[in-house]
């Protein structure tokens, strides 16, 4: 296992940097995280924050520039899977319905022909949102499943196909010292109980293009680095890049659970073997 990215960093010119459970932990960003972006540009090396962020990409930037992260000087962009639904669906002319579940992401649908509907039954397709529940006027935080079991299994019981922006099943946040829910884990009881879900997002190669549409580099010299073997190892392995699996977030923690302690035994015992592991960014 190599210490951190710039153990490795002298192989690649290009970096591909996931955001949660890489850089930011929740609630801030991890120890030497900003330094070693911030070295990495000052290397002349090109940085892209690729990330799950089921928003437009300009919003998310400006929601970490206020915690620190600023272009420039310790990225070059910020690509988000919001990015590359909102392209989609914008040059989509079919005017269909949808409905949501959970809470709805603002501006993806801007500049669509979709139109929203209250209900599943008389929706085209459903966007699963970012799996909040609304309490006492305010959206929040939750854990587990069974609050969406019920309205799960009418979606399937309709058999409306799915729309996931976001494939990251959990994640840290602020304020919460164990991983709260996340629109993949919605999307992955669909698929598991034969419900159809498209996702826009690692690892889907589409996100991969959209991120180095003008980058000129040889493949091999191109890192994708993150701390989710099933998005951003296996996202980068689909576009054909090189990985660099971070050891600070989800798949630490899937591994935690089992009665394996070594994380190259882990990737092993997943299928998704990234090429480099870090014990942190």
């Amino acid at each position: 296992m190599e210490t951190n990215l710039l153990s490795i960093s002298q192989n690649y010119e290009v970096f591909l940097i996931d955001l949660f459970g890489t850089i930011w932990d929740g609630n801030s960003f991890y120890p030497n995280a900003l330094d070693t972006l911030q070295h990495l540009v000052k290397a002349g090396k090109t940085v892209i924050i690729l990330s799950n962020y089921p928003q437009l990409s300009p919003r998310v930037a400006e929601i970490y520039k206020n915690k620190g992260l600023f272009a420039g000087k310790h990225y070059h962009r910020f690509v988000t899977s919001g990015d590359l639904a909102h392209q989609i669906f914008s040059h989509d002319s079919q005017k269909l319905k949808y409905s949501v579940i959970g809470h709805l992401d603002e501006g993806l649908f801007a500049d669509s022909k979709y139109t929203f509907v209250p209900r599943h039954v008389s929706a085209d397709f459903v966007y699963i949102g970012n799996p909040f529940l609304f309490s006492c006027g305010h959206w929040k935080e939750v854990y587990g499943l069974s609050p969406f079991e019920g309205e799960l299994n009418q979606i399937l019981a309709l058999r409306k196909p799915c729309i996931c922006v976001n494939a990251d099943r959990k994640s840290h946040t602020c304020g919460h010292t164990q991983m709260v829910l996340r629109a993949g884990s919605i999307a992955e009881y669909i698929k598991s109980h034969g419900g159809k879900v498209e996702y826009f997002g690692k690892p889907d190669k589409r996100l991969f293009n959209l991120a180095l549409r003008d980058i000129d580099a040889p493949q091999e010299q191109i890192l994708m680095v993150g701390d989710a073997l099933e998005t951003d190892i296996l996202g980068g392995i689909n576009a054909g890049i090189k990985t660099a699996l971070v050891n600070t977030g989800v798949s630490r923690y899937d591994m935690e659970p089992t009665s394996i302690d070594s994380m190259g035994e882990y990737m092993h015992h997943r299928g998704i073997i990234a090429d480099h592991v870090l014990d942190h960014f």
